[in-house]
């Protein structure tokens, strides 16, 4: 974000002026302009989401291989199951919105609003 006020890390002592870029959280109170430290200190970053004004979590990404779940076969088999029914469900879903006049890419738009409202 860009700063409003000029400021230092508590942490790392960096400062920052005002209209240069940093990281902030209001809760719990986190504030710098190097990430890492930011991040360090247990904030979060957060990105605009494509499509929205709306600011979501960025994920960060996992190596299967370094997860260790006694189940992970059952675990597989049950999100596979999963995605084949959100697969449906949105094959019917799009169906509709097209019956009614809509665009593929806005029963898209429409699905994934929906679904990100739900989880």
């Amino acid at each position: 974000m860009e700063s409003k006020y000029s400021g230092k890390c508590k942490v790392c002592g960096s400062t920052w002026n005002v209209g240069e870029q940093m990281f902030y959280q209001k809760d719990p109170k986190v504030m710098c302009n190097k990430r890492d430290c930011f991040e360090s200190q247990g904030g979060k970053i957060y990105e605009k989401s494509f499509g929205g004004n709306s600011f979501v979590k960025k994920s960060s990404r996992l190596e299967i291989s370094k997860i260790n779940l006694p189940n992970m076969d059952k675990i597989q088999t049950n999100m596979t199951k999963i995605a084949d029914e959100e697969t449906i469900q949105f094959f019917f879903f799009k169906k509709r919105v097209m019956d009614h006049g809509g665009s593929e890419i806005e029963a898209g738009m429409l699905w994934k609003t929906a679904c990100d409202r739900t989880r």
